[in-house]
């Protein structure tokens, strides 16, 4: 295996930190999970893993929707540790205190490049969270965010969701039909205003104060 092959895309992901702004490329697994299963990837409980980081914005939309949406029990999760390395996202180890960083509990596998490995053998791109894994197939669903979010907000509805009559995106939202949710959590909707070919720092001040009502 190439040291290019492995070092290089998380060496380019670190030179855009240290230039002040992390430009995302484009996602390359964009399947989706279909409540029909049309798509190949049919809405089941249990059968989907979410892989996120604490230090990743894209990864904290897909945490939001997936606890408003009553899916703890659906979907599992998976906080990776939350420093990315010269290798890349990595999972908590022996000695780690980094909660709720936990090592893979599918594979034991000790870095999430193992993952998208697994998921295709000649894979040379980024290795970014979030990812959404299909324990069935064992391969990745997603790992674009804001199409994670429309497969949970729509798709798993009738996967033992506590909000199935409550839609959290702009279009379908109605504070009125969200239970205990509260008036806050319209805020949710903010999560698909940011758009995925901005940098990151020009984004997340806006982003974060809007939903936790600081602005």
């Amino acid at each position: 295996m190439s040291t290019d092959r492995v070092n290089g895309p998380v060496q380019q992901a670190m030179d855009d930190v240290k230039k002040g702004a992390f430009v995302r490329q484009a996602s390359q697994f964009r399947n989706w999970i279909t409540a029909d299963g049309s798509s190949g990837f049919p809405a089941e409980a249990n059968r989907y893993h979410l892989y996120v980081s604490l230090a990743c914005p894209w990864a904290h939309r897909t945490m939001i929707l997936r606890k408003l949406k009553g899916l703890e029990e659906v979907i599992g999760l998976t906080s990776v540790h939350h420093h990315m390395d010269t290798k890349g996202w990595r999972f908590a180890g022996p000695g780690d205190e980094a909660p709720p960083a936990t090592p893979d509990p599918l594979y034991g596998f000790s870095r999430v490049k193992e993952l998208y490995w697994k998921a295709q053998a000649d894979y040379a791109g980024r290795f970014t969270v979030p990812v959404l894994w299909d324990k069935k197939q064992e391969t990745i669903v997603s790992n674009e965010s804001s199409e994670i979010i429309q497969m949970l907000n729509s798709e798993l509805l009738g996967t033992n969701s506590r909000w199935l009559t409550c839609g959290c995106s702009p279009r379908s939202f109605d504070e009125r039909h969200c239970g205990d949710g509260g008036p806050r959590a319209h805020q949710v909707a903010l999560l698909w205003k940011s758009q995925d070919d901005q940098p990151y720092e020009h984004r997340a001040p806006w982003t974060a104060a809007r939903f936790y009502g600081t602005a």
